[in-house]
């Protein structure tokens, strides 16, 4: 699981700190450490394991650092996720948030709404590569995606591509009916969208059905060979 995520300036910043559980860790403190440190982590003497030692003592979580374009982004997860995949994720959003920034000078001159717009493509990004949900018990993240449906913050057709994206990229057809069971119960969670004749919900949870029920039909004709 991750538990958090920050993209920290040169200067020790907090630009954007994502808290996803409990064994978060005051991200001003993250910043601050971290800023000082990494250019000097040889001579220091330091190693990530040692970092992690001194900004927190679960010693089921572990620490993740990537320097991309003159920002820090760093993750903090817990030891289920590799180094490896934890490097992956923070990779990939130095990606995006570099795309998103080549239109913006800076994130000083990034508007609220540009910020929050920003924070929850981090947000569906670390979702769909361990933020544990009630989709399957392998940390496919379903549960936020729809949270973000219901909060108008994400259109329908959207977040069934991406969540059909997730599956396909983890190769989770091992688990499909497993998914397909957990998405029907997800729908009474979420009370109807008020004042939309079809709630986004649904439709989400049918489209990415019907997507998931081809991946089952597409692995059936694949073993029966």
């Amino acid at each position: 699981m991750i538990h958090q995520v920050l993209v920290i300036s040169p200067e020790g910043l907090c630009l954007v700190d994502r808290t996803y559980d409990e064994n978060s860790i005051d991200p001003f403190l993250v910043s601050g450490f971290l800023a000082a440190v990494l250019p000097r982590m040889e001579e220091f003497g330091f190693t990530l394991d040692s970092m992690m030692g001194e900004l927190h003592t679960d010693k089921n979580s572990h620490l993740g650092v990537l320097m991309h374009n003159g920002l820090i982004y760093a993750g903090i997860a817990s030891v289920n996720v590799t180094r490896e995949e934890l490097n992956l994720l923070l990779s990939s959003l130095s990606k995006e948030i570099s795309a998103y920034l080549s239109e913006i000078p800076d994130f000083h001159s990034m508007t609220q709404d540009q910020l929050a717009n920003l924070e929850d493509q981090i947000d569906i990004t670390v979702s769909q590569e361990g933020i544990p949900s009630i989709s399957d018990g392998e940390g496919l993240g379903i549960l936020p995606i729809l949270e973000k449906v219901y909060a108008g913050k994400m259109k329908p057709d959207k977040a069934a591509k991406t969540i059909l994206k997730s599956i396909e990229k983890h190769k989770k057809t091992k688990n499909l009916e497993t998914i397909k069971h957990s998405l029907r119960l997800l729908d009474p969670l979420f009370p109807p969208t008020k004042g939309s004749k079809m709630d986004p919900i649904q439709v989400v949870i049918q489209a990415t059905y019907k997507g998931v029920s081809k991946m089952t039909v597409r692995m059936d004709k694949a073993m029966s060979f």
